[in-house]
């Protein structure tokens, strides 16, 4: 292992030590190298000298099924990667100037469900968003009538947002307030550690408040290995992206979720919505069923989704924690 990259030793769902490699291979030779070009050029680029003499490594873990890579950038290298490798200008250029109505009106749908599981007016629900990327789904709950704040590591980004008007805190300001419904949307699959800022937010979630993890669906993560097809198109059935390297070092299933999720005390929300004793009223558990009807095929964790459709799951902060 080169000075720029670290070992996870135990699994950062469970904390299991015992793990199966999946697959191996150099950083700084094909299929890998080619992978990684045609990957980060049109964002920004890569710099081989700072993965020379080191391998992409993908184990499972053995107790709760989770998928990561075992050897990942250390702090520096992930500062490298996700400013300069992944230049924030650029990315705008690519992909958010070309955001389409589609888009907006798939944000602006989930917020209505959103709101409506609480049977409550906008303007009294308090919402963070959590690593919020440019902002697009704080400003919309916000123009909802939502008190809405985001927060974000990446100051390129923190600086759009604010200019188009959304309140944006630091990490560490979360603690200091208590929310209805915490979004994480694609962040989980990129953390070296998974546990700390989950209960984190944990703790800022009001008595039945929500928290909705959203990652990439790695239910047929080793039949895509079998293919090991490192040139497949992200979106298509053989894609490799679940396992990006070096970005996506952690790749759920519906159990290591499940088990993630218990770990920081939280429950998932279909639990409840089917008759498990609570302290919720039957209107609202009889509100969040009608609302989250169109994600419970992947609550439930169905074993053939639609290829690369994300993996949904909505957890709540039970009133008697």
């Amino acid at each position: 292992m080169n000075d720029y990259f670290t070992a996870r030793r135990k699994c950062p769902c469970c904390r299991s030590s015992v793990c199966n490699e999946l697959y191996r291979a150099p950083y700084c030779s094909d299929p890998m190298r080619e992978y990684l070009i045609s990957f980060y050029s049109p964002q920004g680029g890569v710099e081989f000298e700072y993965l020379q003499d080191q391998d992409y490594v993908l184990v499972e873990c053995a107790d709760c099924g989770l998928v990561y890579q075992r050897e990942i950038p250390n702090d520096f290298l992930m500062r490298k990667l996700y400013e300069e490798w992944i230049d924030p200008k650029k990315c705008f250029d690519l992909y958010e100037r070309t955001r389409g109505i589609r888009y907006f009106r798939h944000l602006s749908s989930e917020i209505v469900r959103i709101v409506s599981i609480f049977d409550r007016p906008p303007m009294n629900l308090k919402f963070l968003d959590f690593s919020m990327g440019w902002g697009h789904w704080c400003r919309i709950a916000q123009s909802f009538g939502c008190t809405v704040h985001g927060t974000e590591f990446s100051q390129a980004r923190i600086d759009y947002a604010k200019s188009k008007g959304v309140t944006v805190i630091d990490y560490s300001e979360i603690a200091n307030h208590r929310y209805d419904f915490i979004n994480t949307e694609q962040v989980f699959e990129h953390l070296p550690d998974i546990r700390t800022p989950l209960n984190y937010l944990k703790g800022s979630l009001k008595p039945n408040g929500i928290l909705k993890i959203n990652v990439p669906n790695g239910w047929d993560i080793k039949q895509r290995l079998k293919k090991c097809d490192w040139t497949a198109p992200k979106g298509s059935k053989d894609s490799l992206n679940l396992i990006a390297p070096l970005e996506h070092i952690n790749c759920f299933n519906h159990s290591s979720l499940v088990v993630l999720a218990q770990g920081a005390g939280l429950v998932p929300v279909y639990t409840h919505v089917k008759g498990a004793a609570s302290k919720q009223s039957r209107g609202f558990k009889e509100t969040a069923k009608a609302i989250l009807r169109p994600y419970l095929h992947r609550l439930k964790g169905i074993r053939k989704p639609s290829a690369n459709r994300g993996l949904y799951m909505f957890f709540q902060m039970p009133h008697s924690l």
